[in-house]
């Protein structure tokens, strides 16, 4: 049978592990979450300006791959020639290019991309895009693509360095934790042990034994309430030792007078008379006296004592 500060301490290492890998997921997930909104929020401000100058420069969206190839040169797997068209897998930052009304001019290549000459409803361009203006007039729309293409080396490397120092942290805070609780088991059932150990004293019959009290909260005040009980059950002992005396000695008393006229009538030291067979008969009803007394303090402790109530005059 496992004690109870084994019980605790499996308890509190299931429920530290616990919280433990919940909050190095849940931080994990909302790291990857923010840093991957950083990096497109960069790449887009970044973008922005880019394309800006480009329709600047030409007055048009066409080559405006080479912009994504310009700015992004680390995304693409092969290295392609100028004027040629992007072949890479992916790229981090998601994006469409739209004119100002939403049809798709460019897009950074990856899957699931439309492909150029669709169009996007206004609506949704306003809603999501990020308006590309030459001299306060809107010559295009930069809409984030729906799907997050891959990271590269760099940001994989900081994600992996923020993943493994999240294991770290929690397997340091999961240290931390067990250490402190187990001596926090350890003070919160010392008494309990001490308590364990004095009952058992008790129920041995070494009554009146006594516990320290160490603190003031609920078992500091179980301690005091067994103290209580241990001091009662040495004075119900001793009162129940005392009057087994009184008891002993007051039956004694009779029986001792009527042994003497007995004795001594058999004898024939002494010859009958009324007078001491009146003496006999009195002995006898005291003891009969006592003999109910404690018969009505028997049914007295067992509670089977029947109370009759009835009203009576004072006056």
């Amino acid at each position: 049978m496992r004690s109870i500060s084994v019980k605790i301490t499996l308890v509190l290492v299931v429920v530290s592990l616990a919280g433990a890998l919940f909050t190095s997921f849940y931080i994990q997930d909302r790291t990857q979450k923010a840093f991957d909104t950083f990096i497109q929020d960069q790449d887009q401000q970044v973008l922005v300006e880019a394309l800006t100058d480009h329709f600047r420069v030409y007055g048009s969206w066409e080559n405006a791959h080479l912009v994504f190839l310009e700015v992004f040169p680390s995304i693409y797997h092969n290295n392609q020639g100028e004027g040629s068209p992007p072949s890479a897998q992916g790229m981090n930052a998601p994006f469409i290019l739209t004119s100002p009304s939403g049809e798709i001019m460019d897009t950074s290549p990856g899957p699931g991309r439309p492909k150029p000459g669709s169009s996007i409803p206004m609506n949704e361009v306003e809603k999501m895009g990020i308006p590309l203006k030459v001299e306060d007039n809107i010559v295009g729309w930069l809409v984030p693509a729906s799907t997050q293409g891959p990271r590269n080396n760099i940001q994989q490397n900081f994600l992996g360095t923020v993943q493994q120092g999240l294991i770290i942290s929690s397997l340091v805070t999961l240290l931390i934790a067990l250490s402190l609780g187990g001596f926090l088991i350890q003070s919160f059932t010392r008494p309990i042990r001490k308590l364990a150990g004095a009952t058992e004293k008790v129920a041995s019959g070494e009554l009146g034994f006594q516990v320290d009290i160490e603190s003031k909260d609920e078992l500091g005040k179980l301690a005091s309430s067994f103290n209580s009980m241990s001091s009662d059950l040495e004075k119900a002992d001793l009162s129940r030792k005392q009057m087994t005396a009184d008891i002993a000695h007051d039956l004694r008393t009779p029986l001792t007078i009527m042994q003497g006229y007995i004795e001594a009538m058999s004898e024939g030291k002494m010859a009958g008379s009324q007078e001491i067979y009146q003496v006999m008969h009195q002995q006898a009803k005291h003891l009969n006296y006592l003999i109910d007394d404690l018969k009505t303090l028997s049914l007295l402790d067992s509670e089977e004592l029947a109370f009759q109530i009835q009203n009576i005059d004072p006056s």
